[in-house]
């Protein structure tokens, strides 16, 4: 009797301190936070989710892109900052940030994401998963989050179980003790031996309650990463301008022309002096590359079925590279347009919009080096963020 006391009162106090730190968290929130570059934003459920309440909060989701030239005038963060044109972006990601942290993170707040617009940008080429990137950008509140909400598809969570499993086989890499409860997890999971069923079911208990206080201790971190923000503004009061795009676009190709004076590829002068004295290896090094959609393809099919199946409505940004670069390098323009072309089809068959900027690649000063955006590049996916914001 006493220990069935005692486990009661421990369930009572979980449930007060979780309604305690939510409170919390509510009453300091600030507006301001979207623009907080930290993996453990990144990574907080709780912080994305009150992202997710405010209606004049767009996140922003994706891998390198977001934090490239971060302290720019033209970055998302920095010219709609203040809610410049009625709202202001929440960034989730950064460099490391592959497709399968990502389908995590969307799989895990799936159904609290239902109606809302978000804007997730696809990683040229997609890239690849490692288990190294994955531990320290993803979180094991995250894989629960997906694996246990009801409205992502069975068959998804099979197949994040399978890239669990193979991720873990990646040669010359530690894994974490999160990892190795993720993989048992995804082994036990996905498993068809009887005997294995048996024990994910009577763990089922236990890894409920894990995921349980992962959550409360996800809101602790995240109102200590509120409380420490020196800076913070309770909210913003939006305006409304009419941005003139042509003139930002003025501006920024103004600011471009100084800073990209001393190399034929379109690219910064300080990222051009970081790769010239390896320009001879590098020429025709990538003539035998071409574009076979692999897991990571998979893996933005998942996201775009969870946003279909869920009534979420994204823009996705397709960006370019660097086409002067890319041609230097040999890999031929035909297996880039591949790439376009398919994840563009994938998108535009769900029915989701599409800023399709792969037209750009050989414009001069859209690029900062070999695949990501400078000053130009960055008007161009603001002025499409603004116009799928505000339209019905």
């Amino acid at each position: 009797m006493k220990k069935i006391v005692a486990l009661l009162c421990a369930v009572v106090i979980l449930i007060a301190s979780n309604i305690f730190f939510i409170r919390l968290i509510d009453d300091n929130y600030c507006d301001n936070v979207g623009a907080i570059f930290s993996d453990d934003k990144y990574k907080s459920m709780v912080m994305q989710g009150e992202a997710l309440d405010r209606n004049d909060t767009l996140l922003m989701y994706g891998a390198s892109y977001l934090t490239q030239d971060i302290k720019s005038p033209f970055s998302a963060d920095s010219l709609f900052a203040n809610k410049r044109d009625g709202f202001q972006v929440f960034t989730v990601g950064g460099a490391g940030y592959d497709p399968l942290v990502l389908v995590l993170n969307f799989g895990a707040l799936a159904s609290r994401m239902s109606g809302h617009k978000v804007v997730f940008f696809i990683t040229t080429f997609l890239g690849g998963d490692n288990l190294t990137s994955f531990e320290a950008k993803s979180s094991k509140e995250m894989f629960y989050g997906l694996m246990f909400n009801p409205v992502v598809d069975n068959s998804n969570k099979q197949a994040i179980c399978q890239q669990m499993i193979a991720i873990s086989r990646q040669k010359g890499q530690i894994q974490t003790d999160d990892f190795k409860d993720i993989l048992y997890f995804s082994e036990l999971y996905s498993s068809s031996k009887m005997v294995n069923k048996i024990e994910f079911a009577l763990l089922i208990p236990y890894y409920r309650m894990e995921y349980y206080l992962l959550g409360v201790k996800d809101e602790l971190e995240a109102y200590t990463l509120l409380k420490a923000d020196k800076n913070k503004v309770k909210y913003i009061v939006p305006q409304s301008e009419n941005i003139d795009w042509n003139n930002e676009m003025a501006i920024a190709v103004s600011a471009a022309k100084k800073n990209e004076t001393n190399n034929p590829f379109g690219m910064t002068n300080s990222n051009y002096n970081k790769i010239k004295d390896s320009l001879g290896k590098l020429k025709g090094s990538s003539k035998k590359w071409s574009y076979i959609p692999g897991v990571e393809y998979d893996n933005l099919n998942m996201i775009v079925q969870i946003c279909k199946d869920n009534n979420i409505a994204p823009l996705f940004i397709i960006m370019p590279v660097n086409g002067k670069y890319y041609d230097y390098l040999g890999y031929k323009q035909s297996e880039r347009q591949k790439y376009y072309r398919s994840v563009k089809d994938l998108v535009t068959g769900y029915g989701f919009d599409v800023a399709d900027l792969s037209t750009h690649e050989y414009e001069d000063y859209f690029f900062n080096d070999a695949v990501h955006q400078d000053y130009k590049g960055w008007v161009y996916v603001d002025e499409a963020i603004d116009r799928y914001y505000h339209q019905s």
